[in-house]
């Protein structure tokens, strides 16, 4: 409010933060936050009334900054301002509540009271859907037990051959007979070490951030591939974020908190070994989380990589595409190997005979949240020196693009990021 009434932001941006707020907002309160916001109302006399006598107190008109006494001379502008963001992010999941702030005592007294009630409403319908559920899985246990845990075969693949449809053609257009000879490893992998050290040296002088996610079938490579592409980082320069099951702490939070306080600032990169796409594969396909969650976490998730991009970092994205018989041949290898033998757990096996609900989920979420701004890249990764080249060649790729667009955006001015620009970024590159 306080931008749009300085003129420091336009009214375009100012619509676009309070279509911003209200998603993250509606994000909260779809995971059961109990959302109350208040604003406490004051006439123009009222606060020119304050103001004095906040002036005037020794103690309390320290707090008073010049900003303050000027907000006065454009009340009528700041309440317009108001009302519009009120408007506009007024939602039945986080409402607004305008109370009277003149008495000190009514202000008080509404607050509390309006909280106290909101909380005890909120308890009640959270422990009513939690029965609901209960009492819902109870009911479909009992109609699997007297089916005597059969179920419609004929139905079932029909539809799963009609879903799975898609995910062939996703994943069957990645070459998989790609390799690469010792020789031209050597040569290929240091030729794009080299290349991207002098890119991440650019990114730290301008404060370019870079995210890279990696995903892939379980013995793709993931760790051999992170390992490969720190080799031509400083060790100042990225951090490593392996992603398990959360802790209590975060669990106790939304489920993006526990990536949000990892990412690096400026001119730094963050490596995730597994990411947020957790809650589209892991819990959907074991039924760690509700349909409606991870149904509603493809949006959830495109927003928060559009917040990320927006802001000007960079996010690679890499699904390493592993076969079925190229799996099972590693998990044997790593049996009988001891110094590797700990990379396998029942886990490993239990997914792996899920391999086809896998695949489903993978396909969703690539063509869900593969965005113009932060694209999927399938990398083959039956050969592992193929795909530890091509790890580093997309991640410099999308740093280059990213690096050219920003050199380009200063001499241009400034400004978000435009077809224009990404079309001299891409010239800049050649």
């Amino acid at each position: 409010i306080a931008c749009l009434c300085d003129r420091s932001a336009s009214r375009a941006a100012f619509d676009e933060w309070l279509v911003r707020i209200k998603t993250f907002e509606t994000m909260l309160a779809d995971e059961g936050a109990l959302i109350l916001k208040f604003w406490l109302h004051l006439s123009k006399a009222e606060q020119r009334k304050r103001l004095t006598r906040a002036g005037k107190d020794p103690l309390v008109g320290l707090r008073a900054s010049d900003q303050s006494w000027l907000t006065p001379r454009r009340y009528e502008d700041y309440l317009t301002a108001a009302g519009q963001a009120l408007r506009q992010t007024q939602t039945a999941a986080a409402p607004w509540y305008i109370v009277e702030g003149a008495d000190d005592n009514f202000r008080r007294a509404t607050v509390l009271t309006t909280l106290a009630e909101r909380l005890g409403h909120h308890l009640k319908a959270r422990r009513r859907a939690a029965k609901d559920r209960a009492k819902a899985l109870k009911k479909a246990r009992k109609a699997d037990e007297k089916r005597g845990g059969r179920r419609d075969r004929k139905a079932s693949a029909a539809h799963k051959a009609t879903l799975r449809a898609p995910v062939r053609q996703v994943l069957d257009s990645v070459d998989m007979s790609q390799k690469l000879g010792v020789a031209a490893y050597a040569k290929a992998f240091h030729k794009a070490q080299v290349r991207l050290h002098a890119l991440q040296a650019r990114a730290r002088a301008t404060g370019l951030s870079t995210v890279v996610v990696l995903e892939g079938w379980d013995a793709a490579g993931k760790g051999g591939a992170i390992r490969r592409l720190t080799f031509a980082l400083n060790a100042r320069d990225y951090r490593i974020v392996p992603v398990a099951a959360p802790t209590d702490e975060e669990r106790a939070h939304h489920y993006l908190w526990r990536f949000w306080r990892h990412l690096g600032r400026a001119g730094r990169m963050t490596i995730f070994d597994r990411s947020w796409y957790g809650r589209v594969l892991v819990e959907r396909v074991e039924a760690l989380a509700e349909d409606q969650a991870w149904m509603r976490a493809y949006g959830e998730i495109n927003d928060f990589e559009s917040q990320l991009t927006e802001h000007g970092a960079v996010v690679v994205k890499l699904w390493l595409h592993l076969t079925k018989d190229e799996q099972l041949r590693r998990f044997k290898r790593r049996d009988q190997l001891a110094h590797k033998r700990w990379k396998l757990t029942e886990d490993d096996w239990r997914n792996r005979e899920r391999w086809d609900d896998y695949e489903l989920a993978v396909n969703d979420m690539i063509s869900r949240t593969s965005t113009a701004a932060a694209p999927w890249h399938l990398v083959a990764a039956n050969d592992k020196r193929y795909c530890r080249v091509r790890v580093l060649e997309i991640t410099a790729d999308a740093m280059e693009m990213a690096l050219n667009e920003k050199a380009v955006a200063e001499k241009t001015g400034g400004g978000p990021r435009t077809r224009s620009s990404r079309r001299a970024a891409r010239m800049l590159a050649r």
